[in-house]
């Protein structure tokens, strides 16, 4: 096979001929085209250009483009059902696939040669007839060869191999999810609010193989509720609300990651507690004329509570100026009388407390601190 491409008046070849289709599968001339690149770093007008000596379309091709011009590029009065469209389009009559094509009117089959210019301007393509039927010549680092069945308009062609890489989405993973928790005991504890709500904070731990950036959407889920949480530090973050009217108890909440193709999630569960309020209503403890190597007086603390909770007391040391008073001296009674030595749990809403001081404590003034906190 013999190809001839001819270009006059054109220095730098803007525009070239890339493809050629003339010898189709269907009908003898309704599938023939001829694919165009505009080779320039600029648009140019092709209003005025013929193909073969026959119009086509005004069209302006853009740097890097390609035009394809068909024989019949939609199904004419024939209705042969045999066009340009109906062979690479979706054959509905209406061109609207990804590239650009218009109406040529030439015939290839009946030449072996092929011309575009404007008079000026020419860009021109000899070849002959030994090509497979159904394939195209095509344009390749310079030189026209044999193309492929049906060749590739619109795209144009060259040596090199088309690769396809299809990358699996693989799932992300829930690495840790961790909500504010208002106890230290196992499982999740939430109080209520001082207002008539709680905003809860939460973070999660998401990982994805596809890459973070992978992710479009995490989100928490509580009483019908969705709360999405934004990522800070590679860190999902954010928080939900729970009302006061909300259920309490044992409830769940789930968090849910979405990367666009799958959607994992995780559930949590957690206990939502009744509001509850605490007062300590004795605002001093005051123990005065402690005698050495003997029980000091008895006082009491009042705590007024909505329900009845745990009390955990713990006391400091005590001091003076130049003392100091050791804790293990202090006592709180549960049955019996217990040493401070280490924080007691207690229960009831009246504390009573005492000194047991040996007798070689110093006189004086000694101040320290009691701490109560209570616990469900």
């Amino acid at each position: 096979m013999i190809i001839l491409l001819l270009l006059v008046g054109f220095a730098r070849a803007d525009l070239k001929i890339t493809e050629i289709m003339f010898d189709p599968v269907i009908s003898q001339t309704d599938g023939e085209w001829v694919e165009i690149y505009n080779n320039a770093s600029y648009p140019i007008d092709l209003t005025g250009w013929k193909l073969d000596g026959y119009d086509f379309d005004d069209v302006v091709i853009f740097p890097g483009q390609y035009v394809v011009i068909a024989r019949e590029l939609v199904d004419g009065v024939d209705k042969d059902n045999e066009s340009f469209e109906s062979y690479y389009g979706n054959n509905n009559g209406v061109w609207d696939d990804g590239f650009v094509a218009v109406d040529g009117y030439m015939s290839l089959k009946l030449h072996d040669s092929i011309n575009l210019t404007n008079m000026t301007k020419s860009v021109a393509v000899s070849y002959n007839l030994s090509v497979d039927k159904g394939k195209t010549i095509v344009l390749v680092n310079g030189s026209f060869v044999e193309g492929k069945f049906n060749g590739t308009p619109g795209r144009g062609e060259d040596d090199n191999i088309g690769v396809e890489v299809n990358i699996i989405n693989v799932k992300p993973v829930i690495n840790n999810v961790t909500v504010e928790d208002d106890f230290q005991d196992n499982g999740i504890q939430i109080l209520p609010g001082t207002e008539s709500y709680r905003n809860v904070k939460i973070k999660v731990n998401v990982t994805d193989k596809n890459g973070i950036e992978d992710i479009k959407q995490v989100y928490v889920e509580v009483f019908n509720r969705k709360y999405e949480l934004t990522l800070n530090n590679s860190i999902y973050t954010g928080s939900f609300v729970l009302y006061d009217n909300d259920s309490k108890g044992e409830q769940s909440l789930r968090v849910f990651v979405d990367d666009g193709n799958e959607v994992v999630n995780e559930t949590l569960s957690f206990e939502f507690f009744e509001k509850f309020s605490a007062k300590i209503k004795t605002p001093k403890l005051v123990f005065s004329e402690v005698i050495p190597g003997q029980y000091s007086e008895e006082e009491t603390v009042e705590i007024e509570v909505s329900k009845n909770l745990k009390k955990i007391v713990e006391i400091s040391n005590f001091y003076n100026v130049n003392d100091m008073l050791d804790k293990k001296y202090f006592e709180v009674y549960d049955g019996e009388w217990l040493s401070l030595d280490e924080p007691r749990e207690l229960f009831g809403n009246e504390l009573r407390f005492r000194l047991n001081l040996p007798e070689n404590v110093p006189s004086g003034k000694f101040n320290g601190f009691l701490k109560i906190v209570m616990e469900k």
